[in-house]
């Protein structure tokens, strides 16, 4: 069987370009987490549009969005002079420290089978809030959340402030799966669309582990990691990150997550120096995914 080349970093950039949704706002967070982030927070202005020079965004239009992250409280804009350099908030620092974790960590935990039950009549203004918080309505008014070590199921609860006003049980199933089988979990946790985008992404970033890596520029390397951890966020902030008991097998999850980690360390070395040729910093040299068994 003839063995296809190796598609050059060059088709790669352009072919993710055209199929990744990329707002110039957009990627500015992605990059303000994969890159500025880890080296403090904070960049100068001048320096921030050297960096973004792979994406072909008019400084103007680097400035608009940089604006708009402010106006939304996302970074702040200080002046030196007349440079300017620009820093997350003390919430965005939190935010991206709470992505990361979705991001570039996959751990396999143990579950007790204990979820989380809170009855909320249909059309309550709590349940879209539920949902947005991993919540699956497995039933007219019963939502159900997996309890995780980490005690996030404590967290949603309190920061929702359901305590006082619905009734709130912790409770295990007799056969979990039943569950499975009549599609309540796969319906629930809106899993069916979820499976589909996990797979077009292992279908799109696949090839980048495979890419003629002795041909890549700096500048081509970091557009792939950039797009890579761009379109991989959005899939895992998506993910309501169930017990791989209640998770359909094969996972899409795990396969996206082993491609995403095999592109981002082909790629790191030469993406880091091409933040180190626009921005001061130390060079990351090893990749930010890793997998925790516990």
């Amino acid at each position: 069987m003839t063995r296809r080349p190796s598609p050059s970093a060059a088709d790669l950039v352009a072919r993710l370009t055209d199929r990744v949704d990329r707002s110039a706002r957009s990627v500015l967070v992605t990059v303000f987490g994969d890159t500025i982030a880890p080296l403090g927070g904070e960049v100068w202005l001048s320096d921030l549009f050297e960096l973004m020079a792979p994406f072909d965004y008019s400084e103007r239009l680097v400035r608009t969005s940089l604006s708009r992250l402010v106006a939304d409280d996302w970074c702040v804009s200080v002046r030196d002079g007349r440079r300017s350099r620009y820093r997350l908030t003390e919430g965005a620092q939190r935010a991206t420290e709470e992505a990361e974790q979705r991001i570039y960590h996959r751990s396999r935990r143990a579950w007790t089978g204990t979820w989380t039950l809170v009855l909320v009549p249909d059309g309550d203004a709590v349940v879209d809030e539920l949902r947005w918080n991993g919540f699956a309505r497995l039933a007219p008014g019963v939502h159900a959340l997996p309890h995780d070590p980490d005690g996030r199921h404590r967290r949603v609860v309190e920061r929702l402030g359901l305590g006082g006003r619905h009734p709130i049980a912790d409770a295990t199933f007799a056969d979990v799966s039943v569950l499975a089988a009549e599609d309540r979990l796969t319906d629930g946790f809106d899993l069916g669309g979820l499976v589909e985008d996990y797979w077009r992404f292992c279908e799109a970033f696949g090839p980048v582990a495979d890419a003629v890596l002795d041909t890549m520029t700096p500048a081509e390397a970091f557009a792939l990691r950039t797009l890579l951890v761009h379109e991989f966020r959005r899939l895992r902030l998506r993910d309501p990150e169930l017990p791989s008991e209640l998770l359909p097998s094969p996972w899409a999850g795990d396969e996206a997550f082993d491609v995403a980690a095999a592109a981002y360390a082909a790629v790191n070395d030469a993406a880091w120096r091409w933040a180190e040729q626009s921005i001061d910093g130390s060079h990351m040299a090893t990749s930010r995914f890793t997998e925790a068994v516990c």
